[in-house]
């Protein structure tokens, strides 16, 4: 399931402390990943914003991303992705922004959420992301 190791729930509490501290000497952002079997995943604190990736599951990421696959990801990701995360965070653009990035072999999908650092468990608000948007996918109706 999408729902992080608590681990993982403690590390992005200790990223919101860093980056909240105003430590401008941090030269990139630690991201913490999460694998589900419909996408990997992984999430940083940018100030008071929410950075997230999405990546092909380990199961499909040595497939060339054409047909079906490039269905999968191209469309049904996307769509999915705007539905659940604007469903999720009870926002859209500009708050939320996504972007497919396809370069320099990476074929990713980029989530920036806008204010949403600043939630009281961050760590459930993440991982009831994953959660709604791995139903999503494993849903007939997408």
């Amino acid at each position: 399931m999408a729902t992080p190791e608590p681990h993982e729930a403690e590390r992005l509490s200790d990223i919101k402390t860093a980056f909240s501290g105003g430590d401008l000497d941090v030269p990139a952002l630690e991201f913490v990943k999460t694998k589900t079997a419909a996408f990997n995943a992984e999430v940083a604190v940018d100030g008071e914003d929410l950075v997230f990736h999405f990546f092909l599951p380990d199961h499909l990421k040595d497939f060339p991303v054409v047909g079906n696959l490039a269905a999968y990801w191209d469309d049904r990701f996307a769509a999915a992705l705007n539905e659940v995360a604007q469903a999720h965070f009870k926002v859209g653009y500009p708050r939320l922004r996504a972007q497919h990035i396809n370069d320099l072999g990476v074929n990713s999908w980029w989530l920036h959420a806008a204010g949403f650092a600043g939630a009281e468990d961050l760590g459930e608000l993440v991982a009831g992301l994953y959660r709604s948007l791995e139903a999503k996918l494993n849903s007939k109706s997408t």
